[in-house]
């Protein structure tokens, strides 16, 4: 998984998948194929074929970056899990200690 992937990478991923915060793998994969035979370069003729190859790599690139992320960490899409799982549980559980101790119990 990339480091550089965050959680408005992934938002903007199921936003682009047309996707809600509690999709599964499953669906995911069902949508992403929809979407790539509907923007597959070779099925659009035309003018729309130039968008079309946009658009596809723009499914695609999100399916990748959702795939990736539930592999690793499971299809846990809330902005907080996301947070968390992209920190490392050690980090993570460090941040809260600290800030909980300070200004009480914050939410990362």
């Amino acid at each position: 998984m990339d480091k550089k992937t965050d959680h408005t990478t992934i938002e903007h991923a199921l936003t682009v998948l047309g996707l809600t915060k509690g999709a599964t793998p499953r669906e995911i994969k069902k949508v992403y194929y929809q979407m790539a035979k509907e923007y597959h370069p070779d099925m659009c003729a035309g003018k729309r074929k130039k968008r079309c190859e946009e658009r596809f790599k723009e499914i695609s690139h999100a399916y990748k970056v959702l795939h990736a992320y539930c592999v690793a960490y499971g299809p846990q899409f809330d902005r907080k899990s996301i947070k968390k799982n992209m920190m490392g549980d050690e980090y993570y559980d460090h941040l809260k200690r600290f800030y909980d101790g300070w200004w009480g119990n914050l939410d990362l």
